[in-house]
């Protein structure tokens, strides 16, 4: 971990290959927001929060400015709750009756009703004479065709709270099922908002969860409405699909001491299993102390989801509860239900990787007997491949790269659908050559990228044939073509995050090793732009999930 005093940056070489100012390094070390971060270097500084002061930087924004943006949310809160209890909010009031939400239960989450119309909240802050760039820098309008209009119309509003209770968003649940809209809608990422580094709900639980030394996660805002309305006041809700990193190092600051619990409560369909299996692998990655102490557990659901389970059957919320599974036991139970082969392998791969990377050295026997229970491969054999995966060329650390059964697939998946399907051409004309690491394929790519792959055999080289024959003999379960126009566009999306990976590895070490003033600035700026580059690929995927 190196610090640059003079420039206020750093860079940590290790396996996390993350750099920033002193804003990041609290905001990924605590797992907090922009905005509680600069109020806490503020403090540490001696400076008032309500200093005037600039920074050349645009990321040291005024506390006028935020404060402008809470108190924007703030507003939008009381109309919207203003709204729900008055007679236009009577059917969103029955909506809530139907699913066992009481009116006391709403007022606390802070509920309440947008109504469809085009500008009622635009007018309403108007109205308070309020600055217009706060509005909009809050999220709370937007341009259209016709003019600018309220971001949520026709949907019930949740409250979006920070630790200390303040209003820095909102999610929108959409009442007409028939509207072709997102279900649900979330406030745009702004200053005070950013979706990773919240929790659903903390405002109502730390509390309970320091009470308890105890905390749930779960998916929704449903769910921990239900959750607390029933008396579990320590539910939070991960604000979307999949816990992440951030998410992870502020729950794991919540706690002083070694005695406590942490219950991931997910969905329990076939794809709810599969999400909760990827949402494990980033837990046992980045979760700080490690899988040693069974501090976290899993619980899966008989029904659809948390909320149904405790509107319908409280006493079957409460045994799933008290009768969690050990996060990693958890993981490898589920390694055999899925019928594919391939994921199947790919799952004991990561299983042996994550026991030999992450589980102290007094345990590891003890879990490869029970992923050899399970899988009935012969112990020696899981050791063997264990070490193979650890001894993998190249120095490989990222768990993707090495359980991978073929790290090629994704070429081969995408060169399997070009060169069936050539009226694809215009999807990946921004597709770099570089990033294609195996230099058959690169070649194939380029190749049917200039209209003469009929020309490979011309090349007379055996082993580029042979490839080109494989792929187009490679036949994908689904050939449609909107599938397979998705297909494009998710493995375009992997490989440019395995290729700027591989080159972000590549420079941190140069770094450490220029003496050169200017050519370490180059290699920084490069550093910082491939960041830029991984993190609109990872935010695109994000919206996709939402």
């Amino acid at each position: 971990f190196v610090v640059y005093p003079g420039k206020g940056t750093w860079i940590c070489f290790g396996s996390c290959a993350s750099s920033g100012d002193h804003f990041e390094f609290l905001m990924k070390k605590d797992g907090i927001s922009f905005r509680e971060a600069y109020v806490r270097l503020a403090e540490i500084a001696n400076i008032p929060i309500n200093s005037t002061s600039t920074n050349k930087e645009e990321k040291k924004i005024s506390a006028k400015k935020l404060n402008g943006l809470i108190k924007a949310n703030d507003s939008a809160s009381k109309y919207f709750k203003s709204r729900l209890f008055s007679g236009v909010g009577k059917e969103v009031k029955e909506y809530l009756e139907n699913r066992g939400i009481d009116m006391e239960t709403a007022a606390t989450h802070g509920l309440g009703f947008a109504p469809d119309a085009m500008d009622t909240l635009l007018d309403y802050l108007k109205n308070l004479k309020f600055d217009s760039k706060s509005v909009i820098e809050a999220g709370l309008i937007k341009k259209t065709d016709s003019g600018w209009s309220d971001v949520f119309r026709n949907r019930l509003t949740v409250e979006i709270r920070n630790k200390s209770g303040e209003v820095i968003g909102f999610g929108g649940r959409r009442l007409n099922d028939n509207e072709k809209s997102p279900k649900y809608l979330n406030t745009k990422e702004t200053e005070v908002f950013v979706k990773s580094s919240v929790l659903y709900g903390i405002d109502l639980a730390y509390k309970s969860i320091l009470d308890k030394s105890q905390i749930i996660i779960v998916e929704g805002y449903m769910d921990v409405i239900a959750a607390h309305q029933k008396g579990y006041k320590n539910v939070v809700a991960c604000m979307g699909t999949s816990i992440n990193p951030k998410q992870l190092q502020y729950i794991y600051n919540i706690f002083t001491h070694n005695d406590y619990e942490i219950i991931l409560c997910l969905d329990s369909d076939d794809a709810g299993v599969e999400a909760t299996r990827r949402n494990l692998e980033v837990v046992i990655e980045n979760f700080p102390s490690g899988l040693d102490n069974n501090n976290i557990s899993v619980v899966t659901l008989s029904g659809k989801d948390p909320d149904e389970v405790i509107r319908n059957d409280i006493n079957n919320w409460k045994t799933s509860i008290d009768n969690s599974i050990s996060l990693f036991d958890y993981y490898i139970s589920t390694i055999n239900n899925n019928n594919d082969v391939s994921v199947r392998e790919n799952s004991i791969k990561k299983s042996l990787y994550f026991i030999k990377q992450h589980v102290s050295f007094t345990l590891q026997d003890s879990y490869l007997q029970n992923l050899s229970k399970i899988t009935d491969i012969n112990e020696d054999t899981l050791r063997s491949i264990s070490q193979t995966l650890i001894n993998a060329p190249n120095g490989i650390n990222n768990v993707d790269e090495v359980i991978e059964i073929d790290k090629n697939m994704h070429e081969k998946t995408l060169l399997s659908i070009i060169l069936k399907n050539n009226e694809v051409k215009d999807l990946v004309t921004d597709i770099p050559a570089d990033y294609f690491s195996d230099i058959q394929y690169r070649t194939i790519f380029q190749l049917w990228f200039s209209d003469e792959i009929d020309t490979i055999y011309d090349l007379k080289d055996d082993v580029l044939v042979e490839k080109y024959e494989i792929i187009k003999n490679f036949n994908l379960a689904d050939n449609n073509l909107n599938n397979n126009m998705a297909i494009i566009e998710e493995e375009k999306k992997r490989m440019g995050l395995r290729y700027l990976k591989k080159i972000k590895k590549e420079i941190i070490p140069e770094i450490g090793k220029v003496d050169d003033e200017e050519e370490k600035n180059r290699l920084f700026k490069r550093l910082v732009e491939i960041d830029k580059q991984i993190n609109t690929i990872m935010s695109g995927n994000a919206k996709k999930n939402k």
